[in-house]
């Protein structure tokens, strides 16, 4: 009997570690899922802003570039908004200046 049993209980060891690993396995995936959803939806709403307002998908680096080649130098302070316009403080001619970029590329000085 001895040698019966031992089969039978290295296979029922084998078959419990095997659900148990099927059962983490599952639990990861699960996981990764919620995951990948909750950055969908911080994706579709930043913090601050109202819900569906969606922010475009231009970096810091692209927006400085723009406010440089418009003449502005020393950007700093670039700060995007929920409605895709980057506000920031630049030097022009010398002087400390408000400027925003909108949407779609144009460089402006705030309050104009």
């Amino acid at each position: 009997m001895t040698e019966r049993t031992q089969p039978t209980t290295r296979a029922m060891r084998t078959i419990m570690a095997t659900r148990a690993y099927i059962l983490l396995a599952s639990t990861i995936l699960a996981l990764a899922q919620v995951s990948a959803v909750t950055a969908i939806a911080a994706e579709d709403k930043s913090p601050g802003c109202a819900p569906g307002e969606r922010i475009d998908g231009t970096t810091i680096e692209s927006a400085r570039a723009k406010f440089e080649k418009a003449g502005y130098r020393r950007v700093i302070a670039l700060k995007k908004g929920c409605d895709s316009f980057w506000h920031g403080t630049a030097t022009q001619d010398g002087q400390p200046i408000h400027v925003v970029l909108t949407p779609t590329g144009h460089v402006i000085v705030e309050g104009n």
